[in-house]
């Protein structure tokens, strides 16, 4: 900031202080990095830098070089001089030859490779082509392809320096690297990169990134990054609302001498500060007064008169005008969603197209037809002939005729389905179709156990350790369910009866032949029986099965 005013870059004679404001430089400094005369960067016209001061004049064994505006030292030998060719005083020991250079006493009678010194000359140092004494620090001249820098001979210029005729020439005391006197690649700490010269600031139209100066958005003077919102002063002519340059100030911005200042929240144009200032609204909102305004509950925005306007009297709230527009009603009201009215109740006996009433859900009260998904009414008829069917449906499966309903009964289902609810008659639906599943599972468990499988019985014999045998009879009666137990049968008569079958045949039978199948043993014991005229009559023949076991 420079005098109460807001800038991307302080302006020329002015350095940034810690606080982000604007300082000015010392009366000697075009530009600066602190108020002191010794913190110049560059200088005004007609002032030479050194050594951080603008002089007016440069001190003795310097000259001002007016392109650079820098004081630059004299050629070796010379105290005085005007230009870097040019003495115009030597020191001592030195006289000023007619090319008005100054060279060293008696170094007329040696060769260039040599110096004079006591009286004699003698050889310069391997590097120098010409020299002022023996080391290869007081070289005037070297040769091919070696450099001069500063009395040295050099293959390549050191940083800071670059190239010229043979020498190494010191870049500008605003650079820190540089490919020639005009031309630098990278600046001193706090200076910008522009064009290769380094500068405070940068120019119009850019900005600075990273010590680089970008160029801005080209609808920018002046900006602070490369984003089209991120101007700070614009061409002129044109005016700044919210970090944009625009011919004209945009909707929801008032002129101002700073530029184009944003108008209150409210408003949706203005032509000052504030929510009183406002010349048109947002949408939904009613000018009254430079004041915007939003509609009440019972009230609906007009767009043509951009005015608000009360709703139906049928209404509690609204989106137009009219009965059909209404959004919430008054109590006793309720809304059909059909058609966005407010409508009672339908009363009994009411017909199922009177579009005065709605039929009401006698849980929530609001009106049937009116669920969110826009369904369509459903007539008394209608919902009898749906429900009416799945019920006559339900009855035929569960064995009785639909058809032997008395007309009492008929009236009194009409009648429930007349005043039951959606839930209600949902309930029922499902109550028909558990009732037929449950007649279709008797029918099928009917038909099971008349066509299940005669099973007859199983004998088996059991010999006991001691030369007795034991009869388990399984048998099974015809007819009768599988989950019924076999009967055993271990009557002790039968036990006596196989005992005294055992006796006839003899005790020297060996145990073995009981393990023979009881069909063949049975019909030998027949025989034996009939042939000691017992006059016992044979079973009658069954058809068993025995096993003999031990």
């Amino acid at each position: 900031m420079h005098e109460h005013k807001c800038y991307s870059a302080c302006p020329k004679n002015t350095y940034e202080t810690e606080d982000y404001n604007c300082a000015d430089c010392h009366s000697s400094c075009m530009t600066c990095n602190g108020s002191s005369e010794s913190q110049c960067i560059l200088c005004r016209a007609g002032r030479f830098a050194h050594e951080g001061r603008c002089l007016n004049a440069c001190p003795d064994g310097f000259f001002g070089d007016k392109k650079r505006h820098e004081c630059m030292a004299c050629p070796i030998g010379c105290a005085t001089c005007s230009s870097g060719s040019i003495c115009t005083g030597c020191h001592s020991n030195w006289t000023l030859n007619k090319k008005a250079r100054c060279i060293a006493n008696g170094s007329n009678n040696c060769d260039e490779s040599e110096y004079y010194e006591n009286g004699h000359c003698h050889t310069c140092h391997s590097t120098c082509e010409t020299c002022t004494g023996p080391t290869e620090h007081e070289c005037l001249k070297c040769a091919s392809p070696l450099l001069l820098q500063h009395q040295r001979c050099v293959n390549e210029c050191d940083e800071g320096y670059y190239m010229e005729v043979g020498a190494c020439a010191k870049c500008l005391h605003t650079c820190t690297q540089c490919v020639s006197r005009m031309n630098c690649t990278a600046c001193q700490k706090g200076l910008q990169l522009q064009s290769g010269e380094c500068r405070t600031t940068c120019a119009d139209g850019y900005y600075s990134d990273r010590g680089t100066c970008a160029k801005c958005y080209l609808s920018c003077n002046t900006c602070s990054g490369p984003r089209r919102d991120q101007c700070v002063k614009c061409p002129e002519g044109w005016q700044l609302a919210g970090g944009e340059c625009h011919p004209e100030c945009p909707e929801g911005f008032f002129k101002t001498k700073f530029g184009c200042q944003k108008c209150h929240h409210y408003c949706k144009t203005c032509n000052a500060a504030g929510p009183l200032a406002c010349t048109s609204c947002p949408s939904h909102f009613m000018l009254d007064g430079g004041l915007c305004m939003e509609c009440l509950g019972s009230q609906f925005y007009d767009p043509p008169t951009q005015t608000c306007k009360t709703c139906h009297e049928s209404c509690r709230s609204c989106s137009g005008p009219g009965q059909y527009s209404c959004v919430t009603c008054a109590f006793p009201l309720h809304l059909d969603r059909l058609n966005n009215q407010c409508v009672p109740c339908c009363a009994s006996d009411a017909s199922p197209e009177d579009q005065s009433c709605c039929h009401c859900d006698k849980g929530t009260g609001g009106c049937i037809n009116s669920s969110p998904a826009g369904k369509r009414r459903v007539g008394a008829e209608q919902q009898l002939l749906q429900f009416g069917d799945e019920a006559a449906a339900a009855a035929a499966a569960s064995g009785t005729n639909a058809g032997d309903l008395g007309s009492g009964q008929l009236a009194s289902l009409r009648q429930v389905l007349l005043g039951a609810s959606p839930t209600a008659i949902t309930v029922m639906a499902i109550s028909g179709c558990l009732l037929v599943v449950t007649v279709f599972v008797v029918i099928f468990s009917v038909l099971q156990k008349r066509t299940r499988t005669v099973f007859t019985g199983v004998k088996y014999n059991k010999l006991a350790t001691g030369g007795t045998s034991r009869t388990t009879r399984i048998s099974m009666a015809n007819g009768e369910d599988d989950s019924l137990q076999p009967i055993v049968n271990n009557s002790e008569e039968e036990e006596e009866d196989e005992e005294e079958e055992d006796e006839d045949d003899g005790l020297d039978r060996n145990q073995e032949d009981d393990h023979e199948i009881l069909d063949g043993g049975s019909s030998s014991r027949r025989q034996q029986r009939s042939g000691h005229g017992r006059g016992k009559q044979p079973p009658p023949a069954t058809k068993t099965t025995r096993f003999a076991r031990t």
